[in-house]
């Protein structure tokens, strides 16, 4: 209480920020575990308004050697950034002026971890496209998958950033699909990417997930021939999940024609016995019916004998 006038902690805690600050940082810098997040809490309970004096007290930081194993003090300041939430967006803009790259960074993941596509603009604007990507790859998956939620049709993100090559996070891409607001959106972008390792790995292993199986069976017929092969190579793993068989089964047979040039590797796991013959035995077989050739290949032509 001063002269009559109610001094709450916020406002203690701000008439001294500027010391307060560096001796916080510098405690979660040397802290670990619930120390260290005790440390994060108190900076987080000076406010937003404390931004530039914990941008400029970890610039001063930067270059000393306080913290064991070379780590900076970014990580600190991305957590208690993230914290404050939309908060602390009126004290964010003037911060992109004259940050040193690595404080850029903490600033780039702010606006991902918003998951808000108005105020990414200001990320859009301010920094060159290739370290947005970066950053995008570099993010976590719950943040990353989130941030894709929300990109709307028509965005730039979708119509050119999340195109390129140099992006490679396609595991997250399709996993954003389910209960994404616009999952057209991002089934498009995956369209337009196509098959890459990654993404077919994601959506093959997807396909044991009841609630996205769907999803991504209707992604690997979409891309056809040129997944086949990867699509077979699963089904006849025999330590492949019993729950995948079957929408990897719909999958092959509904290739039609372009299984016509399907080359089986390993074909000595197709396992044949005159009253039960193996699941991936019954399915080639009956490509071989439909389709003008189909090539078997193996180095162990003869496991369970002539009649095996």
């Amino acid at each position: 209480m001063a002269d009559g006038v109610e001094v709450t902690r916020g406002e203690e805690l701000g008439a001294v920020g500027d010391v307060a600050v560096p001796e916080l940082l510098r405690a979660g810098l040397r802290a670990d575990g619930s120390e260290r997040t005790r440390a994060i809490q108190a900076l987080q309970d000076l406010g937003p308004a404390s931004l530039p004096a914990l941008f400029e007290a970890a610039r001063a930081a930067a270059p000393s050697k306080i913290w064991g194993g070379g780590e900076g003090p970014e990580p600190l300041l991305a957590a208690t950034v993230q914290g404050w939430g939309r908060d602390a967006l009126p004290f964010i803009e003037p911060l992109f002026r004259a940050q040193r790259p690595e404080q850029l960074r903490v600033l780039v993941d702010y606006f991902l971890s918003l998951a808000d596509l108005d105020a990414f603009q200001t990320v859009l604007e301010r920094v060159p496209p290739m370290d947005v990507l970066h950053r995008l790859n570099q993010s976590s998956r719950p943040v990353l998958r989130r941030f894709l939620q929300a990109v709307p049709p028509g965005h730039f993100l979708a119509e050119s950033m999340l195109l390129e090559p140099t992006f490679y996070r396609d595991e997250v891409l399709f996993d954003a699909v389910d209960g994404a607001p616009e999952p057209k959106v991002l089934i498009e972008v995956i369209h337009r990417r196509g098959p890459t390792r990654t993404l077919v790995t994601a959506l093959i292993t997807a396909l044991a997930d009841s609630r996205r199986s769907e999803t991504a069976a209707g992604v690997l017929i979409d891309f056809g021939e040129p997944v086949l092969e990867h699509c077979l190579a699963a089904y006849t793993n025999p330590e492949a999940e019993a729950a995948a068989q079957q929408p990897l089964e719909h999958v092959l047979t509904t290739g039609g024609a372009p299984a016509a040039r399907l080359i089986v590797d390993e074909a000595h796991h197709l396992e044949w016995h005159p009253a039960d013959p193996s699941p991936a035995y019954t399915l080639v077989e009956g490509l071989a019916n439909t389709i003008p050739s189909l090539l078997l290949l193996t180095a162990t032509p003869e496991q369970l004998g002539p009649d095996g």
